[in-house]
């Protein structure tokens, strides 16, 4: 007469890294099978679903079963991934859980930005006025917006909204232009669920015997 010893119950866990991805992203889950008692290592496989999704199997090797899934197959939001091990012969099956955060894109941003005046002499100031919005939607813009000559920073503005409109302004003086054709680069940093955005705009500084008075 052949005794055959019970299965040997199992726990499942499952992790994922990164837990927060884009849609244009990959997370690599990972599936941890263990037996209750004892050291024999468990085989068979893994099959990885959301729902009544299947995202894939993987083969168990040395305790663990691990697929690599794409942001695209995921919903916006958080989504339960189960990691459900089969069992065989020697162990009973097990199912784990893990949340996978699929975040939406930031919406891009547009700037514009005038100089008032656009040429100065160095003893002048010129005001420049950069508007942000949101390319779609109506997201206000938060955050600030920064002018900068080459690796030169001119300066820093928080936003601020007067009429729905976000806006930042700067005085630049002109005694730190260069004669000539100055190219200023206006970047808003991005906030929230907005993205960065960059432009462009010329400031001329006069030479002084070119000012008239």
């Amino acid at each position: 007469v052949t005794i055959t010893a019970p299965p040997v119950s199992t726990t499942t866990t499952l992790s994922a890294a990164p837990s927060s991805i884009l849609s244009t992203g990959t997370s690599v889950l990972t599936a941890t099978v263990k037996p209750a008692t004892g050291t024999t290592t468990p085989t068979s496989s893994v099959a990885f679903t959301i729902g009544n999704k299947s995202l894939g199997s993987a083969p168990v090797s040395s305790g663990r079963a691990t697929l690599t899934i794409q942001g695209s197959s995921l919903s916006i939001g958080s989504n339960t991934i189960s990691a459900a091990y089969s069992g065989d012969g020697n162990f009973t099956s097990s199912t784990g859980t893990a949340p996978v955060t699929l975040t939406a894109p930031p919406t891009p941003t547009t700037i514009t930005v005038s100089a008032t005046p656009t040429s100065i002499a160095s003893t002048g100031t010129t005001q420049l006025t950069a508007t942000v919005k949101a390319a779609t939607g109506s997201a206000l813009p938060s955050g600030s917006v920064s002018f900068a000559i080459g690796n030169s920073l001119l300066g820093t503005t928080a936003l601020s909204a007067v009429n729905g409109v976000a806006t930042a302004t700067l005085t630049v003086k002109g005694s730190v232009l260069a004669t000539g054709n100055n190219p200023i680069t206006v970047t808003y940093a991005g906030a929230g669920a907005l993205a960065a955005s960059t432009t462009f705009i010329t400031v001329s500084l006069t030479a002084p015997n070119a000012v008239k008075h």
